[in-house]
């Protein structure tokens, strides 16, 4: 019973999730697409030309809501991982063949201040609604 009741609701979780990501992937134009991969991972990836540049990769229960953060200054969008849950953001370079495992890392943008803070505030929500639907522990201030 058990083995049937996760999948169905992790089912549940990402199509409940769904219309935000999809709203964050149109604000970004191409340039970006966000989905939750079936191991409840948020996946980033970054387009330039029409190529897949580069991809983020980071566990819902490892991103620190509070560590999500725009920068209108720089046209960045700021992510941090929780204090106990260390290098939790891998970024995948596919030009360079690497991958880079980090705490903290900042995803280039061309979206306005106003825009910037829109993806900034539903990523904020839709982690502190993952979390609440899954029962994962809130980040430690």
């Amino acid at each position: 019973m058990r083995t049937v009741l996760i999948p169905l609701l992790f089912q549940a979780l990402v199509g409940r999730a769904q219309p935000a990501l999809d709203s964050l992937s149109a604000l970004f134009a191409g340039s970006m697409t966000f989905r939750i991969d079936q191991h409840d991972r948020l996946v980033m990836d970054h387009f330039e030309d029409g190529r897949r540049s580069a991809q983020y990769v980071v566990p819902l229960a490892d991103l620190d809501p509070a560590l999500v953060l725009s920068d209108p200054l720089s046209a960045q969008l700021v992510f941090g991982c929780t204090g106990a849950s260390g290098r939790c953001i891998a970024k995948e370079q596919f030009r360079l063949a690497s991958t880079i495992r980090s705490g903290r890392t900042a995803l280039p943008t061309t979206l306005s201040a106003a825009q910037l803070q829109r993806v900034q505030r539903t990523l904020v929500v839709l982690i502190e609604e993952r979390r609440s639907l899954t029962c994962m522990p809130a980040s430690k201030p």
